[in-house]
Formats: C-alpha cells, sequence, structure tokens
C-alpha cells in the first residue's frame, strides 16, 4: 500500500507522473525504468540516454499499461545530476519557514517553500526566502510547479509535517487523520524531485508510531538511501522547551557523520538571563493581547493551573499552536469554535502568561514568542498578532534546525 503511493505503477487509459530513468532509445521511443523499481516500460518519444526525467502527465496505453505517450499536457523535466556549489532547499509544509531559517544560517539556498495556508503563505512572502507556492502539497502538480519555478537542482527536501496526528495532546489517530496526509504527500513529493537528501521535523510521538517507521523504511527501500534520527529539546541550548524529533535521509554510500545532540548548558535554560525585562508595546497590541473576560475565567477559574504566569528562572514552556486561541476559533481555520469543555478538562488549558506594564496578565507579543523560540529579531510578524501566534505554535526552531543541516 505504502509502494503504492509513493511510486505507484501506470494504470491502463490513466495518466503517470514519476521518475523515469532512460535506458535504451528506439526508432519509436525510450525504453525506461522507473526510478527505485523494476518496473519497464516505454515512452512513445526520444529522450536522453543516462538520463532521468521528472514526468508529469503522460497518457498511459489503453492497452499495454507499459506504455505511455508524450501528450500535450505533459511536462518533462531533465534532471540536473551535479551538485550545486551551494546546497539547496525545498521547503514543504513551510509554515512560517523555521527549517528554511536555520538550514540559511548552514549554508543552504532556500529556492522554494510551499504551504496551503493563507497565514503561512502571507507570512512566507514577507520573508522573501524563496519563491512562494501556495498549494497542496499532496498533490503531483504540487511538484510540477516546484520544478517550472526553481531552475536549480534541488539538493535538499525539508518538511515539518503536521503533528497534532501524533502528538500526545491531539487525537492520537496517527496516520488515520486527514492532516497525516503531509506526511505521505512529503515522501511522494520527494521521490518526485529526486533530491539528494531529506529533512523531517515533527513531535517526538511521530518517531515512535510503528506505521510511521514502516512507511519509512518503504520509501527508503525506493530511494536506496538510509537515514539517522534524533530527538532533542531546544532547551537545552535555548530558554524554551520544544522537544522535537528529527529524521535526515541520504543515499546509502554517502559518508556517514553521527547524528549527535547538541551538550545541555544550563544557564541558556533561563528566560530571565535572555529577557531580563518585557517590552513595552502600544496601546493597540496590549488590547489585542490582553485576556477576554471569558479567557481570564478560563484559564484562572475554569482550568486552573499552578504555573500559568511565567516563571523566568527556568525555561519557558512549549509553545502550541493553540496559544492565545483555545477560547476562540483558530486564526488558521483548523478549527471554527473554541476547544470543547470535555476536552480541556482532560488536557488542561495549556499557556503561561505574562505581566504586562500595569501589572495584568497578557498573552506574549508574537515578538516575545518568536525570540523564544529562536527567531531572530528581524522576524517579521503578521498584521493579525494572535495569527502569527498560532503559526509559530507550530514552527520548527531555527536553532534545532540549524544543528541538523550542519550535520547534513
Amino acid at each position: 500500500m505504502a509502494l503504492q503511493h509513493i511510486c505507484p505503477t501506470p494504470a491502463v487509459g490513466g495518466s503517470f507522473s514519476g521518475p523515469l530513468s532512460a535506458k535504451e532509445l528506439h526508432e519509436s521511443g525510450t525504453l525506461c525504468h522507473m526510478v527505485g523499481t523494476g518496473h519497464v516500460v516505454y515512452v512513445k518519444s526520444q529522450l536522453k540516454v543516462e538520463s532521468i526525467y521528472a514526468c508529469f502527465g503522460l497518457k498511459v496505453d489503453a492497452l499495454d499499461a507499459r506504455i505511455l505517450h508524450v501528450v500535450e499536457d505533459s511536462c518533462l523535466f531533465e534532471l540536473k545530476l551535479e551538485t550545486p556549489i551551494r546546497p539547496t532547499l525545498v521547503e514543504l509544509c513551510a509554515g512560517v519557514g523555521g527549517i528554511g531559517m536555520g538550514a540559511t544560517q548552514a549554508g543552504f539556498e532556500v529556492i522554494c517553500q510551499v504551504d496551503i495556508n493563507d497565514l503561512a503563505v502571507e507570512h512566507l512572502l514577507k520573508l522573501r526566502m524563496g519563491t512562494v507556492i501556495q498549494t497542496d502539497i499532496t498533490l503531483d502538480s504540487c511538484y510540477q510547479q516546484v520544478f517550472q519555478t526553481c531552475s536549480s537542482s534541488v539538493t535538499t527536501v525539508a518538511a515539518g509535517f503536521n503533528c497534532q496526528p501524533f502528538s500526545y495532546l491531539g487525537d492520537c489517530q496517527g496516520l488515520a487523520d486527514p492532516r497525516a496526509a503531509s506526511l505521505l504527500g512529503t515522501l511522494r513529493g520527494t521521490y518526485l524531485l529526486q533530491p539528494q537528501s531529506l529533512i523531517l521535523e515533527c513531535t517526538p510521538g511521530a518517531g515512535v508510531d510503528f506505521q510511521v517507521r514502516d512507511l519509512l523504511t518503504t520509501f527508503l527501500a525506493v530511494m536506496n538511501w538510509t537515514s539517522q534520527e534524533l530527538t532533542f529539546d531546544l532547551c537545552d541550548q535555548w530558554p524554551c522547551r520544544r522537544r522535537r524529533w528529527w529524521l535526515i535521509c541520504y543515499p546509502k554510500d554517502c559518508t556517514e557523520i553521527p547524528l549527535v545532540s547538541w551538550k545541555s548548558n544550563p544557564a541558556f535554560a533561563c528566560v530571565g538571563n535572555l529577557v531580563p525585562e518585557w517590552p513595552i508595546w502600544s496601546s493597540e497590541e496590549l488590547d489585542i493581547l490582553s485576556l477576554s473576560q471569558a479567557e481570564h475565567v478560563a484559564y484562572f477559574t475554569e482550568y486552573p493551573d499552578r504555573q500559568r504566569m511565567l516563571d523566568v528562572n527556568g525555561p519557558a514552556p512549549t509553545f502550541l499552536h493553540s496559544y492565545a486561541n483555545a477560547c476562540t476559533a483558530c486564526p488558521c481555520r483548523c478549527r471554527n469554535t473554541p476547544f470543547k469543555s470535555e476536552r480541556l478538562v482532560r488536557d488542561g488549558l495549556h499557556g503561561t502568561l505574562v505581566l504586562d506594564h500595569k501589572g495584568q496578565p497578557r498573552f506574549m507579543h508574537p515578538r516575545e514568542e518568536a525570540f523564544l523560540l529562536s527567531f531572530p529579531a528581524g522576524f517579521p510578524i503578521m498584521r493579525l498578532l494572535r495569527a502569527t501566534l498560532c503559526m509559530l505554535g507550530q514552527s520548527a526552531a531555527p536553532l534545532q534546525s540549524l544543528w541538523i543541516c550542519l550535520h547534513l
């Protein structure tokens, strides 16, 4: 099942997309192998022997599934096999670009970022790190757009795929959760793009999910790759908890550098050492970040937490996607209503607060949260402050991305 999703074989009368290796030139076409499989096809077009083509929209013969026709809507891209001087990155499920920002510091050139979410795209356009494509990464047409947009060869694909299906605070449905399609789309897209490596990031639950492990085993076999993984916490080097699972995949014949965690330094795990005092924001911004009456009741009466106020003598707790919107609809429209009371009783109402200059509790400003997540000070924020907060809650920390990319 996993194999058919990553590299489906042609079906009579259908459409085919996938990487093909041209082997023999004939008068009426080219004998090709489907990359990563033993499947042989015959393309009714003259291709360059010993080249690999990313093919989209080839028409499968009505009588013989092994014969493929190049039609008006077909697109074929000859893959560049040489390694560019500067490694290039395509970031899928890009969100606010956390992986890409860390990769840039490691020397990568971010050439393309893809996300379907309006808020993510608005932010990525402000970052100006690479071409931004708004589309669904589970569609083959997404990767056709990547090829059409990026003339450079793709060295690395990276994706922080949806964590909700694997988080202990989520619904824990694993691959049965529709949002887990982002992982399937990433693996299919990587097969189509044929880069030299892949970076995956998610909550630790994804790394121990047996269905995810089986899917990755199949993917690595198709690509003839191996992998290394690391689960480590941002707070060992920066004052914010963010324990994440990272996986790097690359060809088996590469020289392997062991993927190791960074050393822990207690001085770096203290908010007060990094932020000695909280900035004073404009009255308009403070109005947005102040708790509504319903939020005040929820945070301090209905679902009280003895750690509700941020302890600056230690690391900040993990920021969630629901930070500053648990009592309202989510700004990204993944949820149109507040969390139900049954869920909050079961899982708790998460999120720490700080005091404004008048001594009143408020949510953190996006610039404060971004800084605690290791984003640089020039990090752009969106027009809607709480929308930025929700996007930061599901971001990859650039400092962790930098560490992983340096190994790669």
